[in-house]
């Protein structure tokens, strides 16, 4: 069992990591109890501190060093690893494996495209996808537009195994959406002679994931409720069922009761899907989690274009907290890989203009930072249990 303990002289590098290895179930320990240091830039870390560091660790203590200029850091003979910044998270994953020989629990989809967050809505989301994944009820998955919903169903995906097809019925003529979906026999076009397998079959025991379903037709929406209740449907002209024991989940864009009242979803399928509906926050309403992100989409477009690491400055972390989002992560992707081929600089002029902010920040440095944000989403889930219990003790009567 892996017990780490992290020294860094780039808080933000060292949380995103620290961050990485909670996700794996892997908790920080003391210096004494560790047997694995991980020193991320230790070039920047003074000398004699990094010496005397290292000369006091037991002898069965590897080093993990965690750096984009590797060279430069000189150690007293004992077992190192190197891991080259900018890294992929899967990178990371399968050399703490290495370390550990051992195999971490971890699906392909947790090690290449993690649900980065500390926001509590987050961490409550990213507990509860095992069971999603093992119940066979449908999910119905809310939020506005960037905010997850597709990872998260990638994610359900990958605890539940089988293959994942993902279904966006606004993308095609009306005429074409059963066929696609339901699949059809033989002879039920003039031009094809050969019946075709529909998405919801190729889907095996996987996840059919679909996109925004009230742009399904009611029509459609009523077959759909069919294959729900009873586990099986009839692709265009067949007369026999194909069994199917695909997950269905879908996602809104809009709030559910909203979509409801315009009638653009069937009302029997809308309270199947309402007995497990997952709501995801919009990005303005996790700031806690924008640095994480910010890091993580740093490190993955910055080995995508082969760029050496880039540090942000405390200014503009800030400036990403007071953006609105209105595109939520992939307008932060978008910023970030900007970042990473134009700079800050630039980036600011294209989309972070500098605007008069009401009770800015105070800080002092990025680490000042990350501890106010996480002190105030410490009192944001205090004030949460504190209300949840006043209105559990009015319904009983309590005082």
């Amino acid at each position: 069992m892996i017990k780490y303990k992290l020294i860094t002289e780039n808080k933000l590098t060292g949380h995103y990591i620290s961050h990485l290895l909670d996700l794996a179930k892997i908790d920080e320990s003391t210096l004494e109890n560790a047997n694995l240091l991980i020193l991320v830039e230790p070039e920047k870390i003074p000398i004699k501190k990094l010496e005397k560091l290292v000369s006091n660790l037991k002898k069965n203590v590897k080093i993990l060093i965690v750096s984009q200029n590797l060279s430069s850091v000189n150690l007293p003979v004992r077992e190192t690893f190197f891991l080259k910044q900018p890294f992929l998270t899967s990178q990371f994953i399968n050399l703490i494996e290495e370390i550990s020989s051992s195999h971490l629990p971890l699906t392909r989809e947790e090690r290449e495209n993690p649900f980065i967050g500390e926001h509590s809505s987050i961490a409550k989301i990213r507990n509860f996808i095992p069971k999603l994944a093992s119940i066979s009820s449908p999910v119905l998955l809310v939020g506005a537009k960037g905010t997850g919903k597709e990872l998260l169903a990638r994610h359900i995906q990958a605890h539940r195994g089988g293959n994942f097809i993902k279904f966006s019925p606004k993308t095609l003529a009306s005429d074409m959406i059963e066929p696609v979906l339901f699949g059809f026999s033989a002879s039920v076009f003039p031009k094809i002679k050969k019946k075709k397998e529909g998405l919801l079959a190729k889907a095996g025991e996987g996840v059919l994931y679909i996109e925004d379903i009230d742009t399904l037709p009611l029509k459609t929406q009523k077959k759909l409720l069919s294959f729900i209740e009873n586990g099986y449907f009839y692709p265009l002209g067949a007369k026999e069922a194909v069994k199917s024991s695909a997950k269905l989940v879908a996602s809104l864009s809009k709030p559910p009761e909203e979509i409801f009242k315009t009638g653009k979803i069937h009302t029997e399928i809308f309270f199947r899907l309402s007995e497990f509906a997952i709501y995801l926050p919009s990005l303005k309403k996790r700031k806690i989690d924008i640095p994480l992100l910010a890091q993580h989409f740093l490190e993955k477009y910055a080995h995508l274009y082969r760029k050496e690491t880039i540090y942000f400055s405390a200014n503009f972390i800030e400036r990403l907290l007071f953006h609105s989002w209105p595109s939520n992560l992939d307008e932060l992707k978008k910023i970030i890989k900007e970042v990473v081929i134009w700079g800050e600089e630039e980036t600011f002029k294209r989309h972070l203009p500098k605007k008069i902010v009401k009770n800015r920040l105070r800080f002092r440095d990025i680490e000042d930072l990350l501890s106010q944000l996480i002190q105030e989403e410490k009192r944001i889930r205090e004030r949460t249990v504190s209300s949840r219990k006043g209105q559990a003790s009015r319904h009983t009567g309590s005082r």
